[in-house]
């Protein structure tokens, strides 16, 4: 009854630890994570990192966080909205999955456009998600929308 007992502390254990650690980083750049959207847009340089030694399939996305990014803000009603892609850095082309080797890192880009909901002077933060079949890694980017009579 003792050998059984341990045995299951440690599987749940081992599983709790498994689940904890993805096995993937994802940051953005020399962490610069909050840029103005001007007319063209803004990109923001991400790099996802594949920690493990097996090949993983990332997913992307983004979404909108509930807390604004500004001290103090609590509503959402007055943050900046912007329509996020992802590019690929080289090719310029748009992407939405990453495949990377074991211990492979890849650049690509955020990009950014105000979009036609957005109230200018206000920011917004996003977080970007690399999943990996339900095991998620993400990080934050902060938009700004400048006022357009001021660019």
């Amino acid at each position: 009854m003792r050998n059984l007992l341990t045995f299951a502390l440690l599987f749940v254990f081992t599983a709790s630890s498994f689940a904890q650690n993805c096995g993937a980083t994802l940051t953005v750049e020399k962490d610069r994570n909050s840029k103005a959207v001007y007319e063209n847009g803004a990109f923001f340089t991400l790099e996802l990192t594949n920690t493990s030694s097996s090949t993983k399939t990332f997913t992307l996305s983004t979404a909108l966080m509930q807390e604004g990014c500004e001290r103090g803000q609590k509503s959402l009603q007055s943050a900046a909205v912007a329509d996020l892609s992802f590019v690929n850095s080289q090719s310029k082309k748009s992407l939405s999955n990453i495949t990377l080797r074991g211990k492979e890192t890849y650049k690509f880009y955020v990009k950014a456009m105000a979009s036609g909901k957005s109230a200018s002077k206000q920011w917004g933060c996003y977080e970007v998600i690399a999943d990996q079949d339900g095991c998620t890694t993400s990080t934050v980017v902060k938009v700004y929308v400048p006022n357009p009579t001021e660019q």
